[in-house]
């Protein structure tokens, strides 16, 4: 699995878009241009996606999209896959940890990670995310709910069994 090279949060309308990507809605035409099922132009949002390594172009094997005048259908990555699946809970400042990413039935969840705040660190490292046994930490409460997020979809994903789309 390739680790996305930039981040982005899962905002309402992404996870919207990474939906009709998922259903088989959203392609790219002969002019390079990407559309949900022909109604709507979304080649930027489409483009952001790709780059975070949600989504790829799934042209068919052997066929060169733009030399055929062929539609190609978007497709989500492994990592685009567990996206609606990792959700982080935020329980404050008081309590500790402060963030746990976690996944599966809400009444008995595998936990993937959590965030610990470390008050008494130094300004650049007083949030730490632990995923397994790899660790970074952040300024911010906001970045680490980013990094959270993030680095739990990439396990999530890498051992998840996943089913094509």
């Amino acid at each position: 699995m390739t680790i996305a090279p930039t981040f982005l949060y899962p905002t309402p309308a992404r996870r919207a878009l990474l939906a009709d990507v998922a259903a088989g809605r959203v392609f790219r035409d002969a002019a390079g241009e990407d559309y949900v099922s022909g109604e709507r132009k979304v080649s930027v949002a489409v483009r952001e996606l790709e780059a975070a390594g949600w989504v790829e172009l799934g042209a068919f094997p052997g066929q060169d999209v733009e030399s055929t005048g062929e539609l190609a259908l978007w497709a989500p990555t492994p990592y685009g896959r567990v996206i609606a699946e990792v959700r982080v809970l935020d329980f404050g400042v008081e309590a500790s940890p402060q963030m746990v990413a976690e996944v599966g039935d809400p009444d008995e969840p595998r936990v993937l990670g959590h965030v610990l705040h470390m008050p008494d660190a130094p300004a650049s490292a007083r949030w730490q995310i632990n995923i397994g046994a790899i660790f970074s930490v952040v300024r911010t409460r906001r970045a680490a709910w980013g990094e959270l997020w993030h680095r739990a979809c990439i396990a999530y994903a890498a051992q998840a069994p996943i089913s094509q789309p």
